[in-house]
């Protein structure tokens, strides 16, 4: 079986760690670490990672602007944020939206990195439990809205249910 190619992309201190907690895990190959931004772009056109580990908060980097590139660069890479725990939930769910398969806060580096790693490369999500409920609100906002403009694909008025009226409460 071949190895899980990653990219990390952060400052340097969290490269190191991301670096010193994948390469021990076994079957995860760390095959560039590098600042985010041009660098970050150019190792993804080069080494097509399963992987990329993408510090969200830089701060001369629009990260969420980078997102639908590296989708369309690099299709296959599927992206985890690293996040701290200032980090908006606003900024996480737009992050999501817009191509990341998972996210980390830094403090669970540890335990969890190389775990979510192993799922974004089989094609998992990788999101905390608390963000599940908030990511489906989300969903449901932006179906109602669809709805209501018409633009909900192959759902008509028609075809949903009408609320049941009358009805004896069990």
């Amino acid at each position: 079986m071949r190895p899980i190619t990653v990219v990390v992309a952060a400052e340097p201190i969290e490269r190191a760690l991301c670096k010193s907690l994948l390469e021990p895990a076994g079957g995860i190959t760390v095959v560039a670490d590098v600042e985010a931004g041009p660098a970050a772009l150019a190792a993804l056109a080069r080494l097509r990672p399963q992987v990329l580990v993408l510090d969200l908060q830089r701060p001369r980097l629009d990260v969420l602007a980078c997102l639908p590139h590296i989708r369309l660069q690099s299709p296959r890479t599927r992206v985890i944020l690293l996040t701290s725990r200032r980090t908006p939930t606003a900024l996480i769910l737009e992050g999501l939206r817009r191509g990341a398969r998972g996210y980390l806060d830094r403090a669970a580096l540890r335990p969890f990195l190389s775990k979510a790693v192993r799922a974004l490369s089989a094609g998992e999500a990788w999101v905390p439990r608390q963000m599940v409920s908030r990511i489906l609100d989300q969903l449901a906002r932006v179906s109602a809205a669809e709805l209501r403009a018409g633009g909900a694909p192959g759902v008509t008025p028609r075809a949903l249910p009408t609320p049941l009226r009358g009805q004896e409460r069990t």
